[in-house]
């Protein structure tokens, strides 16, 4: 374990008015690993907007000696252990110098502290975390957590435009109405993946914090899907612009499900999002979906662009 700090960087915790620094972070440490920058402020804010995360007392900041951030992490209670942030990263200037391990073994500490107090007392006793590298996946591993589940980031690229629906007869779509349909969102959404691994009920108010009551989030790119007059599926998208279109959640209530109707459902979201100047459109889905989501997507054209490693550590 680093117990120490190179010369010349300090640490320090998080506040809100770092964001964009971290989020510069993450860019850089992105284009890094994969030549591109993918991630967005929204969704880091949204992670310290959860309940229950106190930034002040869960995040670390690196300071390089020019006052730049070099790194960060910080840790999450969940209903299925401690989570150690996806957002834990080293500049890429500043690797190999063990921070990684450092900062994983700061967060440790803290989760243990938070398991150890009142409001850790009804979670399970275990971290998590994610690996999004090789070398991420070796130093988890090393440290002696047992992986989990993967899921797989998949994509598809547009070189004209995509194939329009069919929809059966009696299914119909339409962008949900904002201010009256959350909830149904809401309910198809956890209804659908509740047979999910890993997965945990996820109540109304967080997901509407972590989907809805964000900046980046359009009305236009929420669908409901209707059997007649009732709503039997949902997809959330959202539009990064040059980077591409984003399916965050797209589900199809079990009755419906294995009818052609996600196939049309997702040519509809395909279709939007071309029509907005998207040409790449990517999704994570579960390897594991005992629905096939992983061979549903790619029968719509969609690959396996990359793969993220969930690990855990009893403690």
């Amino acid at each position: 374990m680093t117990t120490t700090l190179p010369a010349g960087l300090t640490l320090r915790t998080a506040t809100l008015a770092d964001l964009n620094a971290v989020t510069e972070l993450q860019q850089t440490c992105d284009i890094a690993d994969s030549g591109e920058p993918d991630t967005d402020s929204e969704d880091i804010l949204a992670d310290w907007r959860e309940e229950g995360f106190d930034l002040a007392s869960a995040s670390s900041l690196l300071i390089g000696s020019d006052g730049r951030i070099v790194g960060y992490t910080d840790i999450h209670p969940g209903s299925l252990g401690m989570i150690v942030s996806p957002y834990t990263q080293v500049h890429p200037a500043y690797r190999g110098l063990g921070l990684e391990q450092y900062l994983l073994n700061l967060s440790e500490q803290r989760a243990l502290q938070y398991l150890a107090s009142p409001a850790g007392a009804s979670i399970p006793r275990a971290i998590r975390a994610y690996g999004l590298t090789e070398f991420g996946n070796r130093l988890l591993e090393e440290e002696a957590y047992q992986l989990v589940k993967i899921d797989w980031r998949m994509e598809i690229e547009f070189a004209e435009p995509p194939l329009a629906p069919q929809w059966p007869e009696s299914i119909s779509l339409r962008p949900y109405i904002r201010g009256q349909e959350e909830r149904i969102a809401h309910s198809i959404i956890q209804e659908a993946f509740s047979d999910l691994a890993q997965r945990t009920y996820q109540p109304f108010e967080d997901w509407r914090a972590w989907a809805v009551e964000r900046n980046d989030f359009d009305p236009s790119l929420l669908f409901l899907v209707f059997d007649n007059e009732r709503p039997i599926g949902a997809v959330l998208g959202f539009d990064y612009g040059e980077t591409g279109g984003w399916v965050r959640q797209l589900a199809i209530l079990k009755p419906w499900q294995g009818r052609g109707i996600g196939k049309q459902f997702l040519r509809h979201v395909f279709g939007e999002f071309y029509r907005r100047g998207a040409r790449r459109v990517g999704l994570v889905v579960d390897s594991e979906n005992p629905s096939g989501a992983t061979h549903f997507y790619q029968s719509v054209g969609m690959h396996v662009a990359s793969e993220i490693r969930l690990y855990q550590k009893e403690v």
